[in-house]
């Protein structure tokens, strides 16, 4: 659409403001509480700046889609929301919906009843797709019952990355001494569980974690190259290392990374990358070499 998104609200904030309104006129009292404001201040524009410019344009809006570069940031806007389950990521998606339509239709000037038609229907569109993403079951329900968890999270990104060509990264993450921690029982155990709860608190939305049936934790972040999946793991790392200390000592763990295209793109060519590195981020003593 021509003029979208208005100069005036290009970077989103104006947009993002008005979406915090209706999330607090549409919440009961004690849940405006659960609305996590520093993570909307700080990740809200950069959605609702993509939302615009989908508006305005189509290929803008593909990327909100599976498979675009931009999915996984509208696969967090539950999350920015605060919605803590199906419903409330759907009321969430809404009330993007009408903070986009009011915000655009405020500073469009005197638009005539057919923009105002094919307005609608653009937001319409741009509002389905953010919630098509809030609503997407977690990658680990749709891999239940597989037998290598990991290598059919990676097919499934594969099969995105052959039709847009966007990279992502793969992440292999075991704590050092995993077995022995896992067979000790009692602290050591609540370690391991308390390194998983690390991973998943630092990966962005959007992020996929899966575990393979043992103490490995796989990581796919899409839109991430190679450089960008280094920075994840030292993240990651960082995080581990304060979740627990049995013993006394801070927890330890090694992660391998590999990434799609520079790795290849091969599922299993991927996979046995990532679980290379990570043996030789251990045996150099390190969490990522």
């Amino acid at each position: 659409m021509a003029g979208v998104p208005p100069a005036a609200l290009a970077g989103g904030e104006a947009v993002a403001k008005a979406w915090l309104l209706e999330l607090l006129a549409a919440a009961p009292l004690p849940a405006a509480a659960g609305i996590p404001l520093p993570e909307l201040a700080a990740r809200g524009p950069a959605l609702c700046a993509a939302a615009l410019e989908a508006v305005g344009d189509e290929h803008a809006l593909g990327r909100l889609r599976p498979g675009g570069d931009r999915h996984a940031m509208t696969a967090g806007a539950a999350e920015l929301a605060g919605a803590p389950g199906p419903g409330a990521a759907a009321a969430a998606a809404a009330a993007l919906r009408r903070a986009l339509w009011a915000t655009l239709l405020a500073e469009l000037p005197h638009p005539d009843a057919a923009g105002v038609a094919a307005l609608a229907e653009r937001v319409a569109h741009v509002a389905d797709a953010i919630a098509a993403a809030a609503l997407a079951p977690p990658i680990e329900d749709a891999l239940r019952g597989a037998e290598d968890p990991a290598l059919a999270a990676v097919d499934r990104r594969l099969e995105l990355h052959r039709r847009d060509g966007a990279p992502f990264a793969l992440l292999a993450v075991e704590a050092d001494d995993a077995e022995r921690l896992h067979a000790a029982g009692g602290a050591d155990a609540d370690a391991l569980r308390a390194l998983e709860a690390a991973v998943r608190a630092a990966v962005r939305a959007g992020d996929a974690v899966v575990r393979d049936g043992g103490e490995r934790l796989w990581v796919l972040g899409p839109g991430r190259d190679a450089a960008a999946g280094r920075a994840l793991a030292e993240v990651i790392a960082e995080a581990v290392a304060a979740a627990g200390a049995p013993h006394g000592a801070p927890l330890r763990a090694a992660i391998g990374v590999a990434a799609c295209p520079a790795d290849g793109t091969d599922a299993r060519a991927l996979v046995d990358r990532a679980d290379e590195r990570l043996f030789a981020a251990r045996a150099a003593g390190r969490p990522v070499t």
